[in-house]
């Protein structure tokens, strides 16, 4: 399964999620100054924020049946450690109606945190994507 206008289907047990990125900007409304947002970033906070675009259809078992995915659906908007997952290659994007070119991440589905439900990220999600 996959967002229609994506071009690329997981195989096995992945998901791709589109990256929001981290907060360059406190939930008051403070910006943060370069020094603090790397401080933040590679130091503090070990989370990231995404959309989910493309489930994989799960592994086999040893008996061949598929096994169970976790219940994360399309456009699902989840939490995972930046320490997991990986960059499509050729820094491949996705062109998400509200925030414009964003990167795309491959994921373990066992690897997400959280389903964050009725998420609005407060911070400028293009000015925050790292390369």
């Amino acid at each position: 399964m996959r967002v229609e206008g994506f071009p690329f289907e997981p195989v096995n047990n992945r998901i791709f999620v589109c990256d929001y990125g981290q907060p360059n900007v406190s939930k008051g409304g403070i910006v943060l100054p370069d020094s603090a947002i790397e401080f933040y970033r590679y130091r503090n906070s070990d989370w990231r924020f995404g959309e989910v675009l493309a489930i994989g259809p799960g592994m086999f078992n040893e008996h061949g049946r598929r096994m169970q995915m976790p219940p994360i659906e399309l456009s699902d908007q989840i939490v995972f450690s930046r320490k997991h997952g990986s960059r499509l290659p050729g820094d491949i994007r996705y062109m998400h109606p509200a925030y414009g070119s964003l990167l795309v991440r491959v994921l373990d589905p066992e690897k997400c945190q959280a389903i964050v439900r009725d998420f609005d990220p407060w911070w400028d999600v293009r000015a925050s994507q790292l390369d």
